[in-house]
């Protein structure tokens, strides 16, 4: 599972360098860039969550431009994308002392000549924590692993100040999961003020003209793709596999949008293990008999897909139409978010993370193929 996690966080973090390599042959400008952020941890343990913390983040990134005549990056405002290090200090040192490397991608709402306000996604691997151990560190409730799935989402407003330096203030939100793979796992959860201090390595401004774009077609496709990732159902208890095939349709929405409905088909590995059906599955009946066939569950799933370029989130909402039987651990719905690249023609690798009731119920491995009608 380590190697896992690791190749994940590689791969998440090396998004925005491939999508950089699809590019024209002119370079996008490069920059790096320091956060210092302050603010309080949010959550439901009131021993864990009194306190404040603040964090650095430093960021090496690329701004699009105009100059290589990327539709995508045009409809979107011109984005920048990167890799990044966060390093945070947390009041509530049984929690640890977490750090984390990303990928990010900071999308303007609105751009001026000397100004934009945008919002930013982030996701990658964290690690650092101390996690729950019922001897030496009880009281974190928390988080149950050392290293983490890092997610973050924030809104900023950016000033170019001369040609090589930009300020910036802003506001983010950060999650920290492991998905279920190892419980606790209520997850930690960060809000706070951003500072930041952006350089550009060349003097040169970025170009953002506005060029014609191609005709606006609606366009469909199938898609077809298998994911896996396991949780544990109890602490302490064994992981389980849990697998999913999908199936499904879209169509364009505008330039960057796609809409969709699909059908998911899961296997709960859990239902395999006497122990995993007696806890989970049939409560207080554990002379219920279960086969394989009743992990299976059958589920209609709305999507909705953001694309730039080659890099996209895919994201929406699942019913349950069917499931054997009732678990004590789902809703009849879920959720779903999931970062693709697509690396070889209409083939695409995805991380995502599926939730029942607003809590992570595993994070999910996914390699898939869109087929164009």
């Amino acid at each position: 599972m380590r190697k896992i996690l690791i190749t994940s966080a590689i791969l998440m973090a090396l998004f925005p360098i491939l999508a950089k390599g699809q590019t024209q042959k002119v370079k996008n400008q490069k920059f790096i860039k320091v956060n210092y952020e302050f603010g309080g941890l949010i959550g439901d343990d009131e021993q864990i969550v009194q306190g404040s913390y603040h964090a650095t983040e430093i960021k090496l990134g690329w701004q699009t431009t105009s100059d290589q005549k990327n539709e995508s990056f045009q409809v979107f405002r011109f984005p920048s994308y990167g890799i990044g290090f966060y390093t945070g200090d947390l009041s509530a040192h049984q929690v640890g002392y977490p750090n984390a490397l990303f990928g990010w991608v900071n999308i303007p709402i609105v751009r001026k000549p000397r100004s934009s306000f945008n919002y930013e996604l982030g996701l990658g691997l964290s690690y650092n924590f101390d996690p729950h151990d019922p001897d030496s560190n009880p009281v974190n409730l928390i988080i149950g692993s050392y290293r983490n799935v890092y997610i973050n989402l924030g809104f900023d407003y950016n000033y170019i100040l001369s040609d090589r330096i930009d300020l910036s203030a802003g506001i983010g939100y950060k999650h920290f999961s492991n998905g279920a793979y190892k419980l606790p796992n209520k997850g930690v959860n960060l809000v706070a003020l951003q500072l930041g201090l952006k350089y550009k390595f060349q003097k040169h401004p970025a170009k953002f003209e506005q060029r014609e774009l191609s005709p606006l077609e609606t366009k469909y496709n199938l898609y077809f793709w298998v994911g896996s990732g396991s949780k544990q159902v109890v602490k302490n208890g064994p992981r389980y596999s849990m697998n999913t095939f999908a199936i499904g349709a879209q169509r364009t929405l505008g330039r960057k949008h796609k809409i969709g409905l699909g059908t998911d088909i899961f296997y709960a590995g859990y239902y395999k293990d006497v122990d995993g059906i007696n806890i989970i599955a049939t409560g207080d009946n554990p002379e219920k008999q279960l086969g394989g066939s009743d992990a299976i569950q059958l589920a209609l799933f709305l999507s909705g897909e953001m694309i730039i370029d080659k890099l996209s989130v895919f994201y929406g909402a699942g019913v349950y139409v069917h499931k054997k039987v009732e678990s004590s651990d789902s809703a009849p719905y879920y959720l779903r978010a999931q970062a693709r690249y697509t690396f070889y023609k209409n083939f695409y690798g995805g991380v995502a993370i599926k939730a029942h009731g607003g809590r992570a119920d595993y994070v999910e491995y996914s390699l898939g193929y869109n087929f164009n009608l």
